[in-house]
C-alpha cells in the first residue's frame, strides 16, 4: 500500500519475500526504491499522472516491467492498481506477481518454436529433391519395362509410388504444423452462424449424412481464418473416420462467459479409451479407419488454438459411439507467445 507522495505504508510476507526486504526496511520509504535505477525518475511522473486520476487497471498494459531485488538483481513483475480512501486518506494497493518463471517458460517456447520451424523447412527443402528423384526413377524403370513388366513388378512399383506420395504428404503436413504456431494478427467481426455455414460449404457431405446446426452465439472480434481452419478439420474428421454410410453430426455454438464455444459431435465410432491426449499428438492414429492418414488434423488444431488462447478439447473419450469436440474460443482476442 502506497500514500499519495508515494511512501510506501504496509506490505505483506509476500512481498518481503519477493524483493528480499524485512517490512521494516520498507514502511515509510519511497516505493521507487524497488525499481532499477534507470526507472525510478520516469516512474515518479507515471505515479503523479495516476494519482491525478486513479482507477483500478493493470499497470504498464502492454510494456514489460522490471522490479528491483534487495540484492540489485531485477525481474518481470506484473502489477496492479487500486485506489482506495481510507480515513480520509487517498492510498494506492498495489498487487505485485513474480512472473520470472512464466517468462523464462515463454521464452524457451519461443526458441523450440523457432528451432521447430527452422528444422522443418530444412528438413523438408533437402528432403523434397531426393524424393522427387526417387519419383523420376521409378517411371522411368517403368517406361523402360514397358507393358510386359511382370505383374509383381507392377505391384511393387505401385507400392513404392504410394510410399513416395505418403513421404511428400508428411512433408507438406510438418509445414503446416509449424506453421499453426504463429498468431495471427488479423482480426476481424466473426458471424458463428455465417462461419458454421462457410465452413459446411467447403467440405463434400456425402449422402447419407445428416448436418445438423444448433447455433445461439453472437458475433464477436477475432482472427477468423484459423478458427475457421480448426472447424474445418473437425469436421473433415467426423466425416473421413466415420464407419457407417449413414450418419449424423450436430454443429453447435453458444456463448459461454468469455468464450465462444463450438462443438462438433458425431455418431461414429468414437475414441478408444486412454486415446484423449494421444490423438492431438503429430502423427498420432488410433484406429483402423485412419491409416493412410497423417494423423496432424487434430494437433494442427490444438496448436493453432493454443496460439490464439483457446482451447480444444475431446468430451466423448470411451463412448460407446460418437465423440464430441469442443472449440473454447476467446470474445476478444488474447496476444499468445508463439510457442
Amino acid at each position: 500500500m502506497v500514500d499519495a507522495s508515494g511512501q510506501i505504508v504496509l506490505v505483506n510476507s509476500k512481498l518481503e519475500s519477493i524483493f528480499g526486504y524485512a517490512r521494516s526496511e520498507l514502511v515509510g520509504k519511497p516505493l521507487e526504491m524497488l525499481l532499477p535505477e534507470r526507472l525510478k525518475r520516469s516512474h515518479i511522473q507515471h505515479r503523479q499522472s495516476y494519482n491525478a486520476e486513479p482507477e483500478a487497471r493493470e499497470m504498464g498494459a502492454g510494456r514489460d516491467l522490471m522490479a528491483r531485488h534487495r540484492d540489485g538483481s531485477e525481474f518481470a513483475v506484473e502489477i496492479g492498481l487500486s485506489p482506495m480512501e481510507l480515513s480520509g486518506r487517498m492510498l494506492i494497493m498495489a498487487t505485485v506477481i513474480d512472473i520470472t518463471t512464466r517468462k523464462m517458460i515463454e521464452a524457451r517456447l519461443q526458441q523450440i518454436n523457432a528451432s521447430l520451424e527452422e528444422f522443418t523447412y530444412v528438413a523438408s527443402h533437402d528432403l523434397r529433391s531426393p524424393i522427387h528423384g526417387i519419383s523420376e526413377l521409378v517411371t522411368w524403370i517403368a517406361e523402360d519395362l514397358g507393358e510386359g513388366m511382370p505383374d509383381s513388378v507392377r505391384r511393387n512399383l505401385s507400392r513404392i509410388d504410394v510410399r513416395i506420395k505418403r513421404v511428400e504428404r508428411m512433408i507438406e503436413d510438418l509445414l503446416l504444423y509449424a506453421r499453426a504456431g504463429r498468431y495471427s494478427s488479423e482480426q476481424s467481426l466473426i458471424e458463428p452462424d455465417a462461419l458454421i455455414q462457410r465452413t459446411l460449404e467447403l467440405l463434400t457431405i456425402p449422402e447419407g449424412f445428416q448436418i445438423s446446426v444448433d447455433c445461439t452465439a453472437t458475433p464477436f472480434n477475432g482472427a477468423r481464418v484459423p478458427l475457421e481452419t480448426i472447424l474445418r478439420n473437425l469436421l473433415s474428421n467426423a466425416l473421413k473416420h466415420h464407419d457407417r454410410e449413414q450418419g449424423c453430426i450436430a454443429f453447435r455454438a453458444r456463448d459461454e462467459g468469455q468464450f465462444c464455444v463450438f462443438e462438433v459431435a458425431d455418431d461414429g465410432p468414437g475414441v478408444p479409451p486412454g486415446s484423449a491426449e494421444r490423438i492431438f499428438k503429430i502423427f498420432e492414429t488410433v484406429s483402423a479407419s485412419e491409416r493412410g492418414t497423417s494423423g496432424v488434423g487434430l494437433a494442427v488444431a490444438k496448436r493453432l488454438a493454443e496460439s490464439h488462447g483457446a482451447r480444444v478439447a475431446l468430451l466423448s473419450e470411451g463412448a460407446a459411439r460418437g465423440a464430441t469436440f469442443r472449440v473454447s474460443w476467446p470474445r476478444q482476442p488474447r496476444r499468445i507467445s508463439n510457442a
